[in-house]
């Protein structure tokens, strides 16, 4: 079965989807389409700034997570 990608990297797209509910987002590990996805959509952002806000952004909710753990 092929899943077809619903996002869009225009700046009038404005929508959030709700991962919840979705069992390839429900795993413990991230599967290969979830990294193959965040790759592709990090990649179509051209402001670095934003970029570097989202590895951040990343890295600490991360830490966060893992020291609750």
């Amino acid at each position: 079965m092929v899943r077809k990608e619903l996002f869009s990297t225009g700046p009038a797209e404005a929508s959030v989807r709700s991962l919840r509910g979705d069992p390839v987002w429900e795993s413990a590990r991230p599967s290969p389409e979830q990294g193959h996805r965040l790759m592709r959509a990090f990649l179509s952002i051209k402001e670095a700034a934003l970029r570097e806000a989202i590895v951040n952004f990343v890295t600490d909710l991360s830490a966060l997570r893992n020291e609750g753990s």
